[in-house]
């Protein structure tokens, strides 16, 4: 992770925790949003939702091509964009910030809400595209 961090913030930031340590901004929360998303994805192809490795794979596509003319981006660009919208919100602020509880009553980041938020968009995904509706 650290490794796509330094490469598409071009050297700005050596690693995930650079990048976060900084206050959410108009110049930094599509990285955010993607890693976060890639994060994301990640811990969700572990419980083997085929749609969460397709999305993956079509998202490290998407980061790695997207500069390019009439390139179209895939459907893992979406979990992005639903990461990096919901990021926006909170420009000014740092994603360790708490965002409020959860139903438990513990306190949760910003950052934290934003994985879940990205998480129950990928497990709506999941219900839309499987065959088994």
């Amino acid at each position: 992770m650290e490794m796509l961090v330094t490469k598409f913030s071009k050297g700005k930031y050596r690693n995930e925790g650079e990048l976060f340590a900084e206050p959410i901004s108009n110049e930094n929360v599509k990285l955010m949003g993607e890693m976060i998303a890639l994060q994301a994805l990640r811990t969700v192809k572990k419980f083997d939702m085929k749609i969460a490795d397709k999305l993956y794979i079509g998202l490290i596509k998407d980061l790695h091509h997207m500069g390019e003319i009439d390139y179209i981006v895939s459907d893992g660009y979406d979990v992005a964009q639903t990461a990096i919208c919901f990021l926006y919100q909170f420009a000014g602020r740092k994603a360790s910030e708490i965002y409020g509880k959860d139903r438990k009553g513990k306190e949760i980041t910003i950052k934290l809400a934003c994985y879940r938020e990205t998480e129950r968009f990928i497990a709506v995904k999941s219900s839309i595209i499987s065959p088994f509706n």
